[in-house]
């Protein structure tokens, strides 16, 4: 948010770590970052099919795919959870524009955190964490209280994925009702990690939006 150095294109000549082709998507994010309105630090990108249009918002109850390669230093240690791969809800509007609901967690999030391993060691590892929400309300309260949250797959050791490139596949059917047809699968590097069925977004007039970072 704010920031030059936020989301920089690194490339294959230039020695960066590229999937493939000749470009990478760099994101750094900083604990002496600007602060966004909410008062968070953000490095994101929310992807669009064209200059014109802020966002694409997903249509419910038909099947999306969703593709991302994630590469992370092969020092890293995590410090605190972090998203690096989201799915957003829109909050509704009222008649004059003003947004009618509060901004919400994510209907979907890819987390890194860590892991304490063994159990009671002090010892931790990085980990990948899956985090979903969803709320069924037509108008979600300003405290919350109406929104479900769903752990789809819990902190399962990342130390073997560092210093190299992680490809993710969600498959995702977007829908808030709990006898709908909502539904989630991860893969990762082409292996299913984690399945849930059930609901997952809010009961808003536009789709989830995805962003990366």
């Amino acid at each position: 948010y704010d920031q030059v150095e936020g989301a920089t294109l690194v490339t294959q000549d230039g020695g960066g770590p590229v999937r493939s082709g000749q470009y990478a998507l760099r994101i750094k994010l900083s604990k002496d970052d600007p602060l966004d309105p909410g008062g968070k630090t953000r490095s994101e990108l929310r992807p669009r099919i064209s200059p014109n249009e802020l966002a694409y918002d997903a249509p419910y109850s038909i099947d999306h795919v969703y593709e991302v390669s994630i590469w992370l230093p092969a020092d890293w240690q995590p410090d605190a959870p972090e998203i690096v791969a989201q799915w957003h809800g829109t909050p509704d509007r009222d008649a004059e524009g003003n947004e009618s609901e509060p901004r919400r967690a994510p209907p979907v999030a890819l987390r890194t955190t860590y892991l304490e391993v063994p159990a009671g060691s002090n010892n931790f590892v990085p980990a990948w964490n899956i985090v979903a929400h969803w709320d069924a309300s037509q108008t979600t309260p300003w405290d919350e209280s109406t929104v479900n949250t769903v752990t789809v797959l819990e902190p399962v050791d990342a130390s073997n994925d560092l210093g190299t490139w992680v490809d993710w596949r969600f498959e995702v059917r977007w829908d808030w009702t709990p006898a709908g047809d909502g539904s989630l699968r991860v893969l990762k590097r082409n292996t299913e990690i984690a399945r849930y069925i059930g609901p997952n977004a809010s009961n808003d007039v536009k789709g989830p939006n995805s962003k990366i970072g």
